[in-house]
C-alpha cells in the first residue's frame, strides 16, 4: 500500500499537482482509499492465517506431548506385564510349574507315573535323586510344602487313573494268564527305564538298564512264566521283544546281570545274550 501510494503521489506531482490538491481530488483520494482498504483486508487475512498456523502448531505440539505420555504409560504397562509374566512362569509354585507337573504325570503307564513322580519330587526338593524314608516338613519353606502337597495329590490321581487303565487293559498288556508283557507294553516300560537311567547316569555310571534275551525252547507261556517268577524280583520285567522273550533289569550292573543269568540257567532257561541298553 505504501509503495503504491508513493508511485501515485510521484505521478500526481509529475502532472503539475501538489500534495494538498491531491487531498481534494476525488480520483486521487479514491485511489488512496482503495489502496488503504486492500492493505487492511490483506493484512487482516494474513494475520488470521498466521494465527491459524500458530494454533495448529500449538495443537500439534500438544498432541505430540499427549502421544509421548501415552507411549510412556503403554511401555510402563508392558514392562509390568512382562515382569508379572516372568514372575508367574518362573515361580517354583506357579501355574506353569503345576501344569508342567500335570503334563509329566499324564500317563496311563504305572511305571511311567512312578518314574515321573520321583523325578518331579526330586526337582521340588532341589536334589539329583530321591529316596525318602522320613520327612521333616518344618525344614522346608511354605512354598515347597504347598507345592509338594499339590504334587502328591496329582501323583495319587495319576496312579489311580493308571491302575484303572491297567486293570481294564490287562488282557492287551500281558500275555493271557502270565506276567509276560506284550511287545508294545514292554517297549514302553523299556523307554521309561532308559529315561530314568539317563537322569541317574551322572550320579552312578556303573548302573544301567540290562536286557537278558532268552531262548524259549519248548516251554509254553505259562511254563516260562512260572520259571521266571522264581528267578526275578518285583522290580524286574519280562516281555516280548523282537519275536522272543527278554528280561529287563532296571538299575542293575554287570555283576547283577551275571547273577540273574546264572539264576535263570539254574532254573532250566538258556540266556542267549545279555546287553546294557543305552538311552
Amino acid at each position: 500500500m505504501l509503495f503504491s501510494s508513493i508511485l501515485l503521489i510521484h505521478l500526481w506531482l509529475g502532472m503539475g499537482h501538489d500534495i494538498v490538491g491531491l487531498l481534494y481530488e476525488p480520483a486521487g483520494l479514491l485511489h488512496l482509499t482503495s489502496y488503504l482498504f486492500v492493505a487492511f483486508l490483506t493484512g487482516y487475512f494474513a494475520d488470521r492465517r498466521d494465527q491459524e498456523r500458530h494454533e495448529l502448531r500449538w495443537e500439534k505440539n500438544e498432541q505430540k506431548e499427549q502421544y509421548r505420555e501415552l507411549l510412556q504409560a503403554y511401555n510402563a504397562c508392558m514392562d509390568t506385564k512382562d515382569a508379572l509374566y516372568r514372575q508367574i512362569v518362573n515361580s517354583d509354585d506357579s501355574i506353569g510349574r503345576i501344569y508342567n507337573i500335570i503334563r509329566r504325570l499324564d500317563s496311563v503307564d504305572v511305571e511311567q507315573v512312578f518314574d515321573q513322580a520321583a523325578s518331579v519330587t526330586a526337582e521340588i526338593l532341589n536334589v539329583h535323586d530321591i529316596a525318602i524314608y522320613g520327612l521333616r516338613f518344618e525344614q522346608w519353606s511354605l512354598s515347597q510344602q504347598n507345592l509338594l502337597s499339590v504334587t502328591m495329590r496329582l501323583i495319587a490321581s495319576s496312579l489311580g487313573r493308571a491302575r484303572q487303565f491297567e486293570s481294564e487293559a490287562e488282557e492287551r498288556r500281558y500275555i493271557a494268564g502270565t506276567n509276560i508283557l506284550q511287545a508294545e507294553a514292554f517297549k514302553s516300560v523299556l523307554q521309561g527305564m532308559l529315561q530314568r537311567s539317563q537322569r541317574q547316569a551322572q550320579a552312578d555310571t556303573d548302573t544301567g538298564v540290562y536286557l537278558l534275551h532268552l531262548v524259549r525252547d519248548t516251554y509254553t507261556d505259562a511254563e516260562l512264566d512260572a520259571k521266571l517268577a522264581s528267578c526275578l524280583h518285583a522290580g524286574d520285567f519280562v516281555g516280548v521283544m523282537n519275536g522272543g522273550v527278554a528280561v529287563l533289569l532296571a538299575e542293575a550292573n554287570a555283576d547283577t546281570a551275571d547273577i540273574v543269568a546264572r539264576r535263570l540257567t539254574a532254573a532250566g532257561l538258556h540266556v542267549e545274550r545279555q546287553e546294557k541298553v543305552a538311552a
